[in-house]
C-alpha cells in the first residue's frame, strides 16, 4: 500500500467517524500525523544488472583470458580469431560490466567471479 493511500484511507475514516467533512486544518493535521507515523520513505535501490547473466560463454571465456593477463594478440591466438574480432568482444564486455578499460574490466571480472574459462578451443600461448 502506498504512502499516500495510507493518509487518504485515514482521512476518510476520520470524517466517516465524525459524520461529516473535516475542517482543512485538521485534515491537514491528521495527514501530517499519520505520514509522521510511517516514517521517512526511503527510495528503492536502483536494480543493478546482473554482468554474469548478460554474458554469453564467449564473452566469458575472452573476459576469464584478459583476466589471466593476456594481451589482445594472445587471446586471438588462443581462441583462434582474428585481433579485431577480439577487440569487438572486449567492447561488448565492457560495456556489459560497466568497465572503464581492461584493467577495470579484470578486476570486475575477478570481483564478479567469472575468472575462470568457459571451456572451448583453447591452445597454449608462448610467452
Amino acid at each position: 500500500m502506498t504512502r499516500s493511500l495510507v493518509v487518504e484511507r485515514a482521512l476518510v475514516r476520520a470524517a466517516v467517524a465524525v459524520g461529516r467533512p473535516l475542517a482543512p486544518w485538521l485534515a491537514v493535521r491528521l495527514a501530517t500525523a499519520v505520514t509522521d507515523s510511517l516514517g521517512e520513505e526511503k527510495p528503492a535501490a536502483p536494480a543493478l544488472p546482473d554482468p554474469v547473466v548478460a554474458l554469453s560463454p564467449r564473452l566469458r571465456q575472452i573476459g576469464a583470458l584478459l583476466a589471466d593477463g593476456l594481451s589482445v594478440d594472445e587471446i586471438s591466438g588462443a581462441l583462434f580469431l582474428a585481433p579485431n574480432t577480439v577487440k569487438t568482444h572486449l567492447r561488448y564486455l565492457y560495456a556489459a560490466l560497466g568497465a572503464r578499460n581492461g584493467n577495470h574490466a579484470a578486476a570486475l571480472i575477478t570481483r564478479y567471479g567469472l575468472g575462470t574459462p568457459v571451456p572451448g578451443p583453447v591452445r597454449k600461448v608462448r610467452r
